[in-house]
């Protein structure tokens, strides 16, 4: 038995829920959109495997009989009903993202209305989408440019009504269509900025920011105007807080717009601004900020509550799964991580959840370790959870082998350790993708274990005095917290 010929049309057609696959019949039923009476019956004869089309099997042969019944097979006409299939599916999912754009189609409509010189349709028709847009709550880059779109259809319907001597409205109309095209612009620019600027933590690439010191400059210059405008508002603050991370005021000032503006601000747009806030709060709290690990604390709950970090579908990302962990973690919040792991383990990618559950269950094994008589066995089960872990990325790997070289060295696993530094070097010297900041902040990192080992071992050229200066005056430096409470042992062991 071979597979259903038309790999590609079941793959798509897999994609829709019953909804829609029911409104896919629809749109194939009507004469508007299909003329070929075979796609109806090609439909109805797909339905029957809806939604699970991969674990179907049969032959050409057999479709086709089932198609064309008492027809001599001909594979070229099967090919070509695939083929039509897999236009009328595309033609299908654009015109159902059309229908939900309703402004657009408003706009779209009266453009159609203006051309045809139907006054009193376009006049009524204008009436009600600009009612329709003046009432929205969330005034973000949508909004402004749907707002364009339709002053742009009305100035375009004064500019063939109005003669030059009457033609005020027309430019005045004119002025409200700039500043709402600017607006968009701003909002949208100001967005990938934030994208850009955010992401060249987690990734080394080459950022754009073409007229982002002139765009932040003007914004400032005009700050009571675009006070009134909450999504620039809140933009230029966030840009201004990562272009100034020391300045705490620009960040308490975006708690409190967030929490007074939420209503006019997009869910997107709320879990990206959060998020952003979190990882602000994370800088802090490396740079030793105990304050700022509170707070990141306290603002993760308040946005798993608020749903941030949850797609549509429920699930949430991994690294979100492990930096809430991880955030747990670093003011000792255990019980409340270990409960979180399991409650949210579901959630996952299924890809990844096994991955992510793993790395996590290593952390809380290892913090379970640190103060328990039973410190090996708590270690030896962390490392069986890490050893699960096979993935060819460095967000996975430098966790792994982060999390395995202090394991190794507090079991006094000196060979392993010394052996894990080696490759550790070795794969952060062949990676090109990791951002050079945060590879130079583990290269740090390694370089201090590899000299807390020869202490360790009994060398006595390295003096724990020296490297903890080292290291406190060391502003890229990863676990710098671990690495201090280490020298602090071997401090104590000098003095016993």
């Amino acid at each position: 038995m071979e597979k259903i010929p038309s790999r590609r049309i079941f793959r798509a057609l897999r994609e829709l829920n019953d909804k829609e696959f029911k409104e896919f019949g629809k749109f194939i039923s009507s004469p508007y959109h299909n003329s070929n009476k075979n796609l109806i019956t090609y439909y109805n004869f797909l339905e029957r495997y809806h939604p699970k089309f991969k674990e179907v099997k049969t032959t050409h042969e057999r479709i086709y009989a089932a198609l064309f019944p008492g027809k001599k097979f001909n594979y070229g006409i099967l090919r070509n009903l695939n083929s039509e299939m897999v236009t009328l599916f595309k033609e299908f999912l654009a015109y159902s993202n059309y229908k939900k754009k309703t402004i657009q189609v408003d706009c779209n409509l009266l453009e159609e209305l203006r051309k045809r010189k139907l006054e009193s349709l376009f006049n009524r028709e204008f009436k009600s989408t600009f009612e329709k847009i003046d009432s929205m709550q969330t005034r973000d880059e949508d909004y402004y440019l749907n707002k364009f779109s339709l002053e742009s259809e009305l100035n375009k319907y004064f500019d063939e009504k109005l003669t030059i001597g009457t033609a005020l409205t027309f430019y005045k109309g004119k002025i409200n269509e700039i500043n709402d095209l600017t607006n968009y612009f701003i909002i949208a620019i100001f967005k990938e900025y934030i994208i850009q600027i955010s992401g060249g933590g987690k990734i080394d690439f080459e950022k754009s920011l073409i007229l982002h010191d002139e765009l932040l400059s003007y914004i400032s210059s005009n700050l009571d105007y675009y006070k009134q405008i909450d999504i620039i508002y809140l933009l230029y603050n966030f840009l201004v807080l990562l272009k100034e991370s020391e300045n705490e005021d620009v960040y308490n000032n975006l708690k409190k717009i967030l929490k007074e503006k939420r209503h006019t601000i997009n869910d997107y747009d709320i879990k990206t601004f959060y998020v952003e806030l979190y990882n602000y709060c994370k800088r802090k709290q490396s740079e030793g900020s105990k304050k700022y690990g509170l707070e990141s604390f306290e603002m993760l709950k308040n946005m798993i509550e608020l749903g941030v970090f949850f797609n549509e579908n429920g699930n949430m990302s991994d690294h979100n799964y492990i930096n809430i962990a991880a955030s747990a973690f670093r003011i000792n919040e255990s019980n409340w991580a270990e409960n979180f792991i399991k409650v949210y383990k579901e959630k996952l990618p299924f890809e990844k959840r096994e991955i992510a559950f793993n790395y996590n269950n290593a952390v809380l094994n290892f913090r379970k370790g640190k103060d328990s008589p039973d410190r090996d066995v708590y270690y030896e089960k962390a490392l069986g959870f890490l050893s699960e872990i096979n993935v060819d990325n460095f967000y996975y790997m430098t966790r792994v082998k982060n999390l395995s070289l202090q394991i190794y060295y507090e079991l006094n696993e000196i060979d392993l350790a010394l052996g894990m530094i080696n490759t550790y070097k070795h794969y952060l010297s062949r990676d090109i993708v990791m951002p050079k900041n945060l590879k130079l902040s583990y290269l740090n990192y390694i370089h201090y274990v590899s000299k807390l080992i020869k202490i360790k071992t009994g060398s006595k050229i390295i003096h724990t005095t020296r490297i903890k200066k080292e290291i406190s005056r060391n502003e890229n430096m990863a676990y710098k917290g671990w690495l201090l409470e280490r020298i602090k042992e071997l401090e104590m062991k000098e003095l016993s």
